[in-house]
């Protein structure tokens, strides 16, 4: 079941899945969304204009959505340990260029647990997203939230490499 609110209609479908009516549907609604998000920042319906207007991130987890990500959106954004975060990345910025838009910026951002490997700039982990070209890992806390647990990583993250 797709659901999803567009321009002020609720969308819900009954497809699954797998079927290429869900697969249509989805990319449809998709682009609604990045087209809605693009008019309002332009100041339609008296919504602010960020100047510059923020860059619209596409989630997802395959080839599918790196593509409509490419193609539509301004960057990517999934799991920093996908098994495939490189081919993911690949498809989506050569979508980018295929689309003409490849001399605007294209952001690739990542997401994973606050965990100490992703910490120091010199891990392994660190230094495999540096190669695919992740420009932002964003590290999700869970609660309860510690303080100063949040404080010690972000003075790790401060860190630079020798």
């Amino acid at each position: 079941m797709v659901n999803t609110v567009v321009d002020g209609t609720f969308w819900q479908t009954n497809l699954t899945n797998e079927s290429p009516e869900y697969l249509v549907k989805r990319e449809e609604l998709r682009l609604a969304e990045i087209e809605l998000m693009r008019r309002l920042w332009s100041g339609h319906a008296g919504f602010l204009r960020p100047e510059p207007p923020p860059p619209i991130i596409v989630g997802g987890f395959g080839p599918r959505m790196a593509a409509i990500a490419g193609r539509h959106g301004d960057g990517f954004n999934t799991q920093a340990m996908h098994p495939r975060l490189a081919e993911l990345a690949r498809v989506a910025r050569d979508e980018h260029k295929a689309a003409g838009r490849d001399a605007s910026p294209f952001v690739l951002t990542v997401f994973a647990g606050l965990d100490e490997r992703w910490l120091a700039p010199d891990s392994r982990p660190r230094q495999s997203l540096e190669r695919v070209g992740v420009e932002r890992l964003i590290l999700l806390v869970e609660p309860p939230f510690d303080p100063e647990e949040i404080r010690g990583s972000g003075r790790l993250l401060a860190r630079r490499p020798d």
